[in-house]
């Protein structure tokens, strides 16, 4: 079981998501799923900021709201359907 950061309760290892952050074509950052591994759930052009995507996603934190916030360079992603 993992605790849920903050709030003290558990969750079992089963619902843990799972993303990977691997270079792309073109010096760009690819964040992908376990659900679909071969197709990138977005890009950046900056490291850091395709792991800190991948760390939100993965605590479940990410919404459209922090995306369309103050950007940092290179925190502007290309979003994949």
């Amino acid at each position: 079981m993992q605790t849920k950061e903050g709030t003290g309760r558990t969750r079992p290892v089963s619902e843990t998501r799972i993303y990977r952050v691997c270079a792309g074509p073109a010096s760009t950052w690819a964040v992908f799923s376990e659900e679909r591994p071969r197709e990138p759930v977005a890009s950046f052009r900056d490291k850091s900021a395709a792991v800190r995507y991948a760390m939100d996603l993965a605590r479940r934190r990410t919404s459209w709201h922090g995306l369309l916030g103050a950007p940092r360079p290179g925190d502007s992603p290309t979003l994949h359907p």
